[in-house]
């Protein structure tokens, strides 16, 4: 064959070359579309927590108050700290009641209405919830994942418990406030113990309501009554008491569960879990593999999404000192922070 006909190659030098060039365009690549999708599912995360930033605005609108964070024992006395019977609470979060806002009225209507009360003492909403009991088709709605409750950023997997209620925060009859640390009922507790055929867990949330930031020292429980938040227990805060502002006070935010070591420890469920503290400050650990459940906090780089008392959508940095944490957290501080100091 001619030397004009005889076909060239490449040498094993030039094709090592090439492969090279690839892997460095590639490695240069892969950051840049990682975060074109990061940015798109945390537009997606202030979608969702605008919209329940409109559904509040709407159940102000018919109710005139902000909706309460959970229901627990109205009998407490004054020197006491909250208990959590589920005999004598229904342990209904801050959602049931936001339901019908957030085209969700067939969850809306498998819900006991009794539990929805904010001056009874009715059992908990998973108690007596087997066939023909009476809250038989709240156990069902409470099944349900709602997609708006569940941030795209989340890493997913199951966790070895989800909490059926969190809420450190109790109001008493006498106008006390009482802010303790945590309160849980896990679902493994109730499956093994008060209704073992109820084996399935309940539907998840990733956003929490935002109680405030009260101070909690040991075992002796102290208050600064001017951070508390736009919802309590029981509580029925209207715009007006939001003496700081509604573009100044936190109403939602991101709160992911527990997360170490890339697995699930805890979840939040949204027909129980009902409202999120401030007072720890904000992603204590400010690592992707290590969330604590009583923080606010997220899977998206270094910031956390939150929804304001008058529906606006910011999101913090993990890096804001406590103090400015606590005082947009609270509502009576008196102190108005311009969003670049936080």
């Amino acid at each position: 064959m001619s030397a004009k006909f005889r076909r060239s190659a490449f040498t094993l030098v030039e094709l090592l070359v090439v492969i090279a060039i690839i892997a460095i365009l590639v490695g240069m690549l892969l950051p840049a579309v990682q975060s074109v999708r990061e940015a798109a599912r945390r537009t997606s995360c202030t979608n969702n927590i605008r919209q329940i930033g409109m559904a509040t605005h709407n159940f102000i609108s018919a109710n005139g108050y902000f909706p309460s964070s959970i229901s627990y024992d109205l009998r407490l006395g004054i020197s006491s700290w909250f208990t959590n019977d589920p005999n004598q609470n229904s342990h209904i979060g801050v959602y049931p009641f936001l339901l019908p806002f957030m085209e969700q009225d067939n969850l809306a209507e498998l819900i006991n209405k009794d539990l929805l009360s904010l001056t009874g003492n009715e059992p908990a909403w998973f108690m007596d919830a087997g066939p023909g009991g009476d809250n038989e088709n709240t156990w069902l709605a409470a099944q349900a994942n709602i997609p708006l409750l569940l941030c795209p950023s989340d890493v997913g997997g199951q966790p070895e418990r989800r909490s059926f209620t969190w809420i450190p925060d109790v109001d008493d009859p006498q106008g006390q406030d009482f802010i303790g640390g945590t309160c849980w009922w896990w679902t493994y507790d109730i499956v093994d113990v008060a209704n073992p055929q109820l084996a399935v867990a309940p539907g998840r949330t990733m956003y929490l309501a935002c109680f405030g930031a009260g101070d909690f020292n040991g075992n002796n429980l102290t208050i600064n009554y001017s951070w508390d938040g736009v919802t309590r227990c029981r509580s029925q805060r209207g715009l007006s008491d939001i003496v700081d502002g509604t573009s100044n006070t936190l109403a939602f935010g991101e709160s992911v569960g527990c997360y170490y070591l890339g697995r699930w420890l805890r979840q939040h469920s949204w027909i129980a879990s009902g409202a999120n503290t401030a007072y720890q400050g904000l992603d204590r650990s400010r690592k992707p593999d290590d969330k604590w459940a009583d923080d606010f906090s997220s899977f998206h780089p270094q910031i956390v999404n939150f929804c304001y008392a008058d529906g606006s959508i910011r999101s913090i940095t993990t890096n804001v000192e406590d103090l400015a944490f606590h005082q947009v957290a609270g509502s009576n501080d008196g102190t108005i922070l311009n969003p670049d100091d936080y």
